[in-house]
């Protein structure tokens, strides 16, 4: 029988990709968490609910810690553990948890000739320790949907009502290879959603959160109106990336039509990791997402460029 060992931290997502990546997937895991820690409780029982529901086949159990800097503690927890099962193969993921944590079980591991992994974010891969303190490389196979994520953090999710810019506008979006979810209306154990966002789109493990929004000439909304809602959008988006995503999302605020924003609204994007399109054109979303990087937009691009180069 094959064993994790794993520590529950604020990132949710590196546990859950371990899970679901063949490579590294294994039939038990053991979730180190600090009993004193109340938040740190709070995300291993969402963990656990959603893991049920993911991962049926896996058996998720829950270890307790009493103080996440105190290394010999976790380095003794976890080798009781390993006692405890001596026939089955241990692994460990070593993502999570605070540096010390993650300092003792990589020594012990090492030093036990077991397997350690560390879910590479920047990489999209996953990287396994060798004894000679070198690591391979294996790329993501898999992928999350939005309402797996969601489920991460005990969200349940409703899709809504599109208007008829927003459906032209995602219409463009499901042009391009990955899974859009329109309209989400995201729901905490209450009867009003906690946030909503025009689209959620998900590209392997990576999220992506976008707000449309068109201003006319013709209704000559007043500066400091237009403002007010930028804000309010703004701040969904931020704490959808930095609450929920944090370096698996990316947030993205389009505007159609023109608008002189005041350089505090612009700063302030900025500061909060919202990217923002701003005089969207009719029909270029892709064109605009590809200049941003977005690696399902650029695939977009690429294949109509390839396409134009075959019809000439």
């Amino acid at each position: 029988m094959r064993r994790m060992l794993t520590m529950v931290s604020r990132e949710r997502m590196p546990n859950y990709i371990a899970l679901k990546e063949p490579r590294t997937r294994p039939d038990v895991l053991h979730l180190f968490c600090t009993v004193e820690d109340s938040r740190m409780l709070t995300i291993r029982g969402a963990l656990i609910e959603a893991f049920k529901v993911e991962f049926p086949e896996i058996l998720t159990v829950p270890e307790d810690l009493i103080d996440a800097y105190d290394m010999l503690e976790i380095r003794q927890a976890a080798l009781r553990l390993i006692k405890q099962y001596p026939a089955d193969t241990w692994c460990l993921n070593a993502t999570c948890g605070t540096k010390l944590m993650s300092a003792a079980l990589i020594s012990l591991f090492m030093e036990k000739g077991l397997e350690v992994y560390y879910v590479d974010t920047s990489g999209n891969s996953i990287r396994t320790l060798q004894p000679n303190w070198d690591s391979a490389n294996s790329k993501f196979e898999s992928g999350i949907s939005a309402t797996a994520f969601l489920r991460l953090f005990g969200i349940a999710a409703q899709t809504g009502s599109a208007t008829d810019k927003e459906n032209h506008e995602l219409v463009q979006l499901k042009t391009m290879d990955w899974e859009v979810f329109p309209n989400q209306k995201c729901y905490l154990d209450t009867k009003q959603p906690i946030m909503e966002f025009d689209a959620i789109c998900i590209d392997g493990y990576t999220v992506y959160a976008i707000e449309f929004k068109s201003r006319s000439a013709k209704r000559n909304q007043p500066q400091r109106e237009f403002e007010h809602v930028i804000t309010r959008d703004i701040n969904r988006l931020q704490s959808f990336k930095n609450g929920l995503g944090g370096p698996f999302a990316r947030c993205f605020w389009v505007l159609s039509g023109q608008a002189d924003l005041s350089e505090a609204v612009r700063q302030r994007m900025q500061l909060l990791g919202v990217e923002a399109i701003i005089g969207l054109q009719s029909g270029t979303l892709r064109q605009e997402l590809a200049k941003l990087g977005v690696p399902a937009a650029l695939r977009w691009q690429n294949d109509a460029n390839a396409t134009d180069k075959r019809k000439k």
